[in-house]
């Protein structure tokens, strides 16, 4: 049943897109005096720093509750959206590009979940009342917004994919010409760089997003699992 492969998708997609705020509230929560310390380094007097922690494990706290419980998924979407946007200037990281790249990202996610939320309100609301007029006008416009809302969010989550597949094909092009690197080696990455990038392309235009973010969604999980595996490798 695709509908219901579907539905499981959506309830796994909105686990993930806020699952780095579940996990940071507990780390904030976790390592207090480690993060008031943080604060203090990048320029916030004491009093400040001490209150801005719990003002942190707050604000994702209760949005990742809000949208993982369906109480209020908008409002928490939205709340998510402006701390994602605020935390690089926060730490002071607004010129580490790496950085502002993944937090992009991480806010398209949430605009893509954001308009899906929205989308399963109204059509909740129609459902509760289906013998209320529908303006033709108002819908069309409501659809123009969800389906710019998606753009943004598909063009956001594609910025740290270009950025790392335009800084590994820049790698490889640079090493293969110092003659540092096996040409074959560097040949496969460089027609997989070139694909991934298509993919983000097709993603950002809307041809086969679902497929597209499918394989995106997965690259990023076997990437995610290698550098676990590396970083276990290295550990004394």
């Amino acid at each position: 049943n695709v509908k219901g492969v579907y539905r499981r998708l959506q309830v796994a997609a909105r686990f993930l897109v806020v699952g780095t705020f579940a996990d940071d509230s507990i780390r904030v929560t976790f390592d207090y005096s480690g993060q008031v310390l943080t604060m203090q380094s990048v320029g916030f007097g004491l009093a400040i720093a001490s209150i801005l922690p719990a003002v942190f494990i707050m604000t994702q706290g209760v949005s990742v509750f809000l949208i993982v419980s369906e109480i209020a998924p908008e409002p928490g979407c939205l709340a998510l959206l402006v701390w994602t946007g605020l935390h690089p200037f926060i730490y002071k990281q607004e010129s580490n590009l790496e950085f502002l790249l993944e937090s992009v990202t991480i806010m398209g996610g949430l605009m893509v979940l954001l308009s899906s939320e929205r989308q399963n309100r109204k059509a909740k609301q129609r459902k509760e009342q289906p013998s209320q007029m529908i303006d033709p006008g108002e819908t069309a416009e409501e659809a123009n917004k969800m389906n710019l809302l998606q753009l943004c969010g598909r063009i956001c989550i594609s910025a740290v994919f270009l950025y790392y597949g335009g800084k590994m094909m820049h790698e490889r092009v640079q090493s293969f010409s110092l003659g540092d690197e096996n040409f074959f080696l560097a040949a496969f990455e460089g027609v997989l760089m070139v694909f991934l990038l298509l993919i983000t392309g097709f993603l950002v235009a809307g041809m086969k997003s679902r497929w597209c973010a499918l394989l995106l969604a997965l690259v990023m999980a076997l990437s995610a699992l290698y550098k676990v595996r590396v970083r276990v490798r290295v550990r004394p």
